[in-house]
């Protein structure tokens, strides 16, 4: 039923946008289009500090704002940071992260913090292999240096992103790599 209300939602957007191009209303119909493209699209900030930094969300939101669309905080917590729960389980509400999380929700950003010991470059390859709407990844590690070392199976952060179907930004130590 989704899929049939997605088609119908993209045909009523392109139908007005046709609407405003036959009025001569060029720009408006090509804003139509650019809006709707883009309202499900979101910016992924993948991060490992114990506490995501506001400075990079704050770049986040500003990449959000040129794009047109919507921002996700990915947050990958160590496991030995919490008690009782999962792996791979959220816990957005916990104390610890539920102050965070109502302040990320007030500003209109999905916050996500998942319990792994896998690390941030698997758990956010995972997460965009299944999510199709992200449209750019920024990256916050917690260790910038470890970005061009070699794994142990051979490849840099670098070459497991090159993986993913969309651009990744490395932002670190308040500037962007």
């Amino acid at each position: 039923m989704g899929k049939i209300q997605d088609f119908l939602q993209k045909l009523e957007q392109t139908m007005a946008a046709a609407a405003f191009a036959e009025a001569g209303e060029h720009e408006s119909a090509r804003q139509f289009l650019n809006d709707f493209k883009n309202s499900r699209k979101k910016v992924l900030l993948g991060t490992d500090h114990l506490e995501p930094d506001l400075k990079i969300v704050n770049y986040a939101l500003s990449l959000c704002q040129r794009m047109g669309a919507g921002l996700e905080i990915f947050h990958v917590v160590p496991s030995s940071l919490c008690k009782g729960v999962d792996l791979g389980a959220s816990v957005a509400g916990e104390p610890a992260f539920a102050a965070f999380n109502k302040k990320m929700a007030t500003l209109g950003v999905a916050y996500q913090p998942v319990c792994s010991d896998r690390g941030l470059v698997r758990e956010i390859s995972d997460h965009v292999a299944t999510c199709r709407q992200v449209v750019c990844v920024v990256v916050s590690p917690a260790h910038a240096a470890e970005t061009s070392q070699t794994k142990r199976d051979g490849r840099t952060i670098g070459e497991w992103f090159q993986e993913l179907s969309c651009p990744v930004l490395f932002y670190s130590n308040q500037q962007k790599v």
